[in-house]
């Protein structure tokens, strides 16, 4: 049996190729059964890991490349390579997006097609969610000039939101609200509801990262109700997600877990992965916080599993982060600091400076509790730092009373 993920990859495929197309192609690339011995029998068996899906997924890419470079007449070839990139990417599957429409860059003469557009556009979604934001940005305002030229307003909305996106995954929450607030300007002369939308979603991300949650979820809600209108399940997935975080930063558990629930069952249904790994890792942290350390390892599991198939790289840190909060509910120390030093090393590289003040939190946190006093008040302190540049007060007071604690206590 193959996993869900690589049955998605068919489902996006079969949908985009004519049925005799889909057929031609499998029967080019599925390799026969191999036979294993198993004593007197023979069992047929065709299995591919979760761990081995991502590459299994830029093989599939490469090989659909070449079935319809083979099979496709050639004007047909962008349209359907900007097509299945765009259906990949909103799988999850953003390495294998990536191979799709790279196909299309250099074999599009005429720069101003609709096809080539979209393509840069999503090319610099993908960079943003894998956290390249100097390369997302690249691909984003070579398609801003094009919007400009042509005065598409929609298509200037799409890219300032993606730019608005990138400042505020680098903490610049004042360039973000400034790029969400040249989409706000352009939706009072031309609205779109799903547009409106998108921007009302992110600027109750920008408010949750600031814990201003009762705005966060405010924005949130009302970007909710216009995305069911329109039966919208990849952003009502997305704001499942945004509005759990935020009943999980206001300690509100149980209805926490009512919508990560409702995420996992959107991404089951949908072949959402890219959100799952994140749910899941959350669910492991509130099984921490209540103190059921084995159900949290399942979880740390099933999340672990996601990451090996999407290559995220933000959740790949925060999977280092709850094994190293389950080492440290074991007591174990000196393992648990090993994995707080390992993000600390691959934040300082990421450059994202909330992951780094979350992280120096953390450390303050675990120092504390193993009692070394110094090492946590300057890891509290780093923290303080960090969350003062980029204007985070509510947090920044929060590691300000553990240095007071810490002081007053010797």
């Amino acid at each position: 049996m193959k996993t869900a993920e690589l049955k998605i990859l068919d489902e996006i495929t079969h949908k985009y190729l004519l049925p005799s197309n889909f057929k031609k192609f499998k029967k080019t690339f599925d390799p026969p059964p191999k036979k294993i011995t198993n004593g007197h029998s023979c069992v047929k068996k065709r299995t591919v890991s979760r761990a081995g899906s991502i590459k299994y997924s830029k093989t599939y890419a490469d090989n659909l490349i070449n079935f319809i470079n083979n099979n496709i007449q050639k004007p047909r070839r962008p349209r359907l390579f900007s097509s299945l990139g765009e259906a990949f990417n909103i799988a999850g599957f953003n390495d294998a997006a990536l191979k799709l429409l790279f196909e299309i860059i250099p074999n599009i003469e005429n720069r101003y097609t609709s096809v080539y557009i979209n393509s840069l556009l999503i090319i610099g979604k993908i960079y943003a969610e894998k956290g390249f934001w100097k390369k997302s940005n690249s691909f984003v305002k070579q398609t801003l000039r094009i919007f400009s030229k042509r005065k598409d307003l929609k298509g200037l909305i799409k890219c300032y939101n993606i730019l608005g996106c990138n400042f505020a995954e680098n903490n610049n929450f004042m360039e973000a609200i400034i790029n969400f607030k040249k989409c706000l300007t352009i939706l009072n002369e031309k609205d779109d509801v799903l547009l409106r939308a998108k921007i009302e979603m992110n600027l109750g991300a920008i408010y949750s990262v600031q814990y201003n949650l009762e705005l966060s979820l405010y924005f949130s809600q009302l970007a909710l109700f216009k995305f069911e209108k329109y039966n919208d399940l990849n952003n009502i997935t997305m704001l499942r997600f945004n509005i759990a975080i935020n009943y999980y930063e206001m300690n509100k558990f149980n209805l926490a877990l009512k919508e990560f629930d409702k995420c996992i069952l959107l991404s089951q249904r949908n072949g959402f992965f890219k959100y799952m790994g994140h749910v899941y890792y959350y669910k492991a942290m509130i099984l921490i916080k209540i103190g059921d350390i084995k159900m949290a390892i399942a979880y740390w599991r099933e999340s672990l599993k996601i990451f090996e198939s999407v290559n995220d790289l933000k959740l790949k840190h925060r999977l280092l982060r709850l094994k190293g909060l389950i080492e440290q509910k074991r007591k174990k120390y000196n393992i648990s600091e090993k994995y707080f030093i390992e993000i600390r090393t691959q934040t300082m590289k990421y450059g994202n400076k909330l992951l780094i003040a979350e992280n120096e939190l953390e450390l303050g946190y675990l120092y504390k509790e193993w009692g070394q006093t110094d090492k946590a008040l300057a890891s509290f302190t780093n923290a303080v730092k960090i969350y003062k540049r980029i204007n985070i007060r509510y947090m920044s007071e929060k590691a300000e009373a553990e240095i007071n604690n810490l002081q007053s206590a010797n």
